[in-house]
């Protein structure tokens, strides 16, 4: 029996930790010996999910300084402001800065875990983990490391995102997004400990696995392409009474069209929410005409204020509450313009809702036209007002169609194949 340690900066219980939790229960129930360290604390502990430090320790090094930080930068507004001219763009997405410096100890974890491993598993990594402190741990451990690639970060040099920028292809030189050379220190930095290491690179989507593959940092090592499954025990599809009662509850008619969009934060210029917005206001008499409602869920405003006047704003949901946002829905509208998943494509077949999506990230497995949902050929409004028009048009028993196939489809993608597929690669090795 193989013993794997799960590494995550997230709460397992929470957003981004689910997956490493939903992981670590899959592999439990084949036999593997598994365990999660966790940095983020929680009182959700039992003999599988560990937290790295204890609550104490929680406030002393995390709570209190992210306080402390916050009054200081207040007090001395000139020294804020000085650090914020460095940053030159805010798009990038900037993560944690020093790459040389060592944040957790690997003697620490391997002590937390109560094993060695055979395999290590990495999820997210932020303040918890850099190619440093994974390196120690390998080499205590002689343990190869799988890390799962849910943005740019661990091939850059400082952004979560590059957008236009291929520095990271050969030095992080001239930041577009740091007036600073910390981005070229830490690009060669990650560079050698990836070097060093016995280290195989996942990705759920051929956008992602691409990207690594033309890196400084990666372009030398193993880059498995895995499928995205679902990963929604907590969802469910409801049947039209009890889709009629939720309705109800939100204040929208039974026979309303639904058009639903989301982002963790609405202005977040990567999630495209001003082109959605601007497809919609192009078309504001169509809404009428088939009285629509536009729901969203997320932080903040809109980026621009939306002409049609229904719209229902959630703000942003709990996980257990997502499922009810999807279920409202007829259609699901994603303009992601940079982006490993988004996980809500996935999230929204799942529950029998059509996408219209940009070609990004996964939705190239997902949504496929005349089936689960609308591809558009590029990523621009017109191209949404074109899919949206399309939903918005076509005659109920259609749309009934598309639903059956989105449920149908995502039986297919069961988050075993995901399993099976990181599997294939831990027992190789």
């Amino acid at each position: 029996m193989k013993n794997i340690l799960i590494l995550n900066s997230s709460n397992p219980t929470r957003w981004a930790g689910l997956l490493s939790k939903t992981f670590c229960e899959h592999l439990t129930g084949r036999g593997y010996n598994t365990k999660i360290v966790t940095k983020d604390y929680s009182r959700y502990e039992n003999d599988s999910i560990i937290n790295y430090h204890t609550r104490l320790e929680n406030l002393v090094y995390i709570s209190f300084p992210i306080l402390f930080n916050r009054i200081r930068n207040k007090i001395f507004r000139k020294n804020a402001i000085r650090q914020r001219e460095k940053v030159l763009n805010n798009i990038y997405n900037i993560q944690t800065l020093n790459q040389g410096k060592s944040l957790s100890s690997a003697k620490r974890i391997i002590r937390k875990a109560g094993f060695i491993p055979d395999a290590i598993l990495v999820f997210t990594t932020q303040k918890f983990l850099n190619y440093r402190d994974l390196y120690r741990i390998q080499k205590i451990t002689n343990a190869p490391v799988y890390i799962n690639l849910f943005d740019m970060s661990p091939f850059t040099g400082i952004c979560h995102y590059s957008w236009d920028c291929n520095h990271y292809m050969n030095d992080c030189n001239n930041c577009p997004a740091l007036n600073s050379k910390v981005p070229a220190k830490n690009l060669i930095i990650k560079q050698k400990y990836v070097q060093l290491m016995n280290i195989t690179a996942f990705g759920v989507s051929n956008w992602i696995v691409s990207k690594a593959k033309s890196s400084f940092v990666f372009k030398d090592k193993e880059i498995v392409k895995i499928p995205s499954g679902n990963n929604l025990p907590d969802f469910s599809r409801l049947n039209v009474d009890e889709k009629r009662a939720l309705r109800k509850k939100y204040d929208i008619n039974d026979d309303s069209f639904v058009i639903s969009f989301s982002a963790v934060a609405l202005w977040d210029r990567r999630k495209g929410i001003e082109l959605v917005v601007r497809a919609l206001n192009s078309m504001e008499k169509l809404l009428a005409d088939h009285d629509a409602v536009i729901v969203v869920t997320g932080l903040g405003e809109l980026p621009i204020p939306l002409k049609y006047p229904k719209l229902v704003q959630l703000g942003l949901l709990p996980w257990d509450q997502l499922n009810e946002f999807y279920q409202l829905s007829d259609i699901y509208v994603s303009a992601a313009l940079q982006d490993v998943g988004p996980g809500t494509i996935i999230e929204a077949i799942y529950c029998g809702v059509p996408v219209v999506s940009f070609n990004m990230g996964c939705a190239e497995e997902w949504v496929y036209n005349n089936e689960t949902g609308y591809l558009t050929e590029t990523n621009s409004a017109e191209e949404l007002e074109k899919g949206i028009k399309y939903f918005l048009t076509l005659p109920k028993n259609e749309l009934n169609t598309y639903r059956t196939n989105c449920v149908n489809y995502s039986k297919t993608r069961s988050f075993n194949n995901m399993v099976d597929a990181v599997l294939e690669s831990v027992d190789r090795h």
